[in-house]
């Protein structure tokens, strides 16, 4: 499942609609950044940033996951509120601080099944307590994110389960018109052994030809045992991996 979500590319619209989001906090809120932030242990980067002077994040910055705001909304999974980290003890040294974040307000934008792809947060340069109306406007915009992610995540499982289809049923094809000819080659084989009784070298290369007949039946039978569409890189391209698509 993780490897399927890495593999996920956000579409050109859902970035664009998260763009328009970053910028409506920004405006809304009054505050000059608003972030979508994505995580990629050990790193932590910003995917959509609101555009203003006072912002000194470019989208592509990628940051340690060394104690920084988001990092503990992404270990907790919840919500993470500071009004004036140099008025708290456990936010006064923190690496924000470095760019003037002095307050901030999180949540988690998270996939389907739970996993964290990041956060979306505001911060701002004073003490900012964000009333509930900041917080309800927040919550909203992270549940569209949310929904956003489910939406692919639906399209990528559906696109994956029309990818295994078509490949069992390739296989299955593959396997019924192979066995046939492979009985007749080791139909062959054995006329062949009777017939060159005694002769030791031509006996060797008959049985070198019937591993090789059994392996591709070992490998027609993981064919049929296809339970999973997984790849695995050749060359310069992507082909079916045969022993992880069967396990």
């Amino acid at each position: 499942m993780k490897n399927q979500k890495t593999a996920i590319e956000i579409p050109d619209l859902i970035l664009q609609k998260w763009q328009t989001i970053v910028e409506v906090m920004a405006q809304m809120i009054n505050v000059p950044v608003a972030l979508i932030m994505r995580v990629n242990p050990p790193h932590i980067e910003v995917f959509r940033t609101s555009t203003s002077d006072q912002n000194p994040f470019a989208v592509g910055n990628r940051y340690d996951l060394c104690g920084l705001y988001c990092e503990r909304v992404i270990t907790d999974r919840g919500r993470l509120l500071v009004p004036n980290a140099l008025a708290d003890r456990e936010w006064d040294c923190n690496p924000d601080l470095e760019y003037d974040m002095v307050s901030y307000l999180g949540y988690p934008i998270e996939w389907p099944d739970g996993e964290v792809f990041g956060t979306i947060c505001v911060s701002d340069t004073r003490e900012n307590h964000y009333d509930d109306v900041v917080e309800s406007l927040l919550l909203r915009f992270k549940e569209l994110c949310d929904g956003h992610l489910a939406m692919l995540m639906e399209n990528a499982e559906r696109v994956e389960k029309e990818r295994l289809s078509s490949m069992m049923e390739l296989a299955g094809a593959m396997a019924h018109e192979l066995n046939q000819p492979i009985q007749g080659i080791l139909g062959r084989i054995e006329f062949l052994e009777m017939e060159m009784d005694g002769n030791e070298s031509v006996t060797e290369e008959i049985d070198e030809i019937r591993n090789q007949i059994y392996r591709m039946t070992r490998i027609l039978k993981k064919l049929q045992g296809i339970t999973q569409y997984r790849t695995k890189d050749y060359l310069d391209e992507k082909i079916v991996d045969i022993d992880q698509s069967s396990l």
